[in-house]
């Protein structure tokens, strides 16, 4: 009876462990493996982007295999061993023959990287890139991005990075409304592609090192785009030291210096404030760069000029104002390093305010149109025209000149001999809307000139005094020989103190 109990009870004990080992089992079958994730996963859970790179990014070890495992034909595009919404392509030469021969399903894939491609130019306005939410075409030799991305497209992250790019569409992003993340870094591009009203926007570019630090400055400025390490990402800066040169400053530098610009440009007591940027870059040493500012304060209804500008500003816009004097070229040494002087429409009435001035001595440029000058101080621009003989650039048109016998033989000839210099000198007029090139020496006629009888004085002063001088040696000579004195000489009544004065 007793072994009849036991072998009952085995029996249970059997059937229970049995039942448990079903069971977990059914869990284990349950739950998806690590390394073969199911196709119904999200994208969110099946792939784990980096904060700074958000592109889907296949191993490399993937394209080598390819390559060993591989004897006859070849597909260069296949769906990742992981992640069924992914594709990896290698070697690619020619993007559609690589997607077809892979029979890619648009409606499942959102991300796709293409490494070692070989193309001459890649097209995004096509319709299949428009499924894809991440594309990375990488470590390959590609010329040039043309053409932008469609209105359809939905893209989270490009990256066309390490390919020798020279050429990009600049347009390519503006379409992208969902853009996060581009990287653009290790190419020959040299200059950023438009990224207006872009927000929470991330760029890569390092390793451009030709790319032109105004184009990059543009963007620098947009506070909802942040660059990756702006420390390590340099633009180049075309400088003029003691030599023509070439110099790389860093994007942190860059942005150091536009809140600088923001914190020193000029503001007026009315609260008119002027906008201030980076015009240029000087590299001077391996630690020292200095950046030439640009102050804009043009249509301000401005009545002087700013008291103060920006350390280093080379360029100075205040058109279309009411300012009247220039004394602050003198009086202000923040003026000292200006080189460009925009001062068309407003009410100027002589520019010998600049004269013993910094620029004055050095200017590039001068633009006084269309104010209220009525002379031109030749004097003062012959000295720097002279040293600058290709550089510097006066615009004077749109001032009434008062036009008189100097203006037609002296200012009409400078203006022809200077007409590489004064960009304008054919459409300076006179006060009665005549061209000062059109002006005649006959002009001379209509006025007093004493300086005419002033040389025909002296000429006749020179002549009475040879004539004086030859009729008393004459007179002289004749009293030596015949001892009497000719007339008029012997007419002249005798004066005792000239007469004792002489005998002694």
């Amino acid at each position: 009876m007793h072994k009849f109990i036991n072998s009952v009870v085995i029996l249970i004990a059997l059937i229970l462990i049995a039942s448990c080992s079903a069971i977990d089992d059914q869990q284990n079958n349950d739950v998806p493996s690590e390394q073969e994730p199911t196709t119904t996963q999200n994208s969110e859970d099946l792939i784990k982007l980096p904060v700074t790179n958000t592109c889907f990014y296949s191993e490399k070890d993937l394209c080598e295999e390819e390559e060993v495992a591989s004897t006859g034909p070849k597909c260069n595009c296949k769906l990742h061993n992981l992640y069924k919404n992914a594709m990896f392509c290698c070697n690619v030469t020619d993007i559609d023959k690589a997607l077809k021969c892979a029979n890619a399903n648009f409606t499942v894939l959102q991300h796709i990287h293409i490494r070692n491609a070989s193309l001459n130019e890649v097209d995004f306005s096509e319709a299949k890139w428009n499924f894809f939410q991440t594309i990375a075409i990488t470590d390959g030799n590609i010329s040039r991005v043309t053409k932008e991305f469609s209105r359809m497209a939905n893209l989270q992250c490009l990256n066309v990075s390490n390919n020798g790019l020279d050429e990009i569409q600049p347009k390519l992003l503006v379409r992208l409304k969902h853009l996060q993340y581009i990287d653009l870094s290790f190419n020959n591009l040299t200059s950023l592609p438009e990224v207006t009203n872009r927000k929470n926007l991330t760029i890569n570019t390092r390793g451009n090192d030709n790319m032109i630090c105004k184009s990059a400055n543009e963007v620098l400025g947009k506070e909802s785009i942040k660059f990756v390490d702006p420390a390590k990402t340099f633009c180049t800066s075309n400088s003029k030291v003691w030599y023509d040169t070439s110099s790389l400053i860093s994007f942190s530098q860059l942005q150091r210096q536009k809140e600088l610009d923001n914190k020193e440009c000029p503001v007026f007591e009315d609260g008119t404030k002027c906008n201030c940027s980076v015009e240029r870059v000087n590299f001077v040493s391996d630690d020292h760069v200095v950046f030439n500012a640009r102050v804009d304060c043009s249509g301000l209804n401005l009545l002087t000029l700013p008291d103060k500008l920006p350390a280093d500003t080379t360029t100075l816009n205040i058109s279309n104002n009411s300012i009247s004097s220039l004394v602050h070229f003198r009086s202000s040494p923040s003026y000292d390093s200006l080189q460009n002087f925009i001062a068309d429409h407003n009410e100027i009435t002589s520019m010998l305010d600049l004269e013993g001035s910094h620029f004055i001595q050095r200017f590039n440029k001068l633009s006084l149109r269309h104010n209220q000058l009525k002379s031109i101080p030749i004097y003062l621009l012959s000295n720097v025209l002279d040293r600058h003989p290709q550089g510097a650039e006066v615009f004077l048109e749109g001032n009434t000149i008062k036009c008189d016998c100097n203006a037609a033989k002296v200012l009409k000839i400078w203006l022809l001999a200077r007409q590489s210099h004064i960009k304008d000198y054919d459409k300076i007029e006179c006060h009665d809307g005549k061209p000062v090139l059109s002006l005649s020496e006959n002009l001379c006629r209509s006025y007093v000139d004493w300086t005419d009888y002033i040389y025909l004085i002296i000429i006749a002063e020179v002549l009475l005094l040879i004539f004086l001088i030859c009729k008393v040696t004459y007179d002289y000579y004749v009293f030596k020989i015949h001892g009497f004195l000719p007339w008029p000489a012997s007419a002249i009544p005798k004066i005792p103190f000239c007469d004792w004065l002489c005998e002694n």
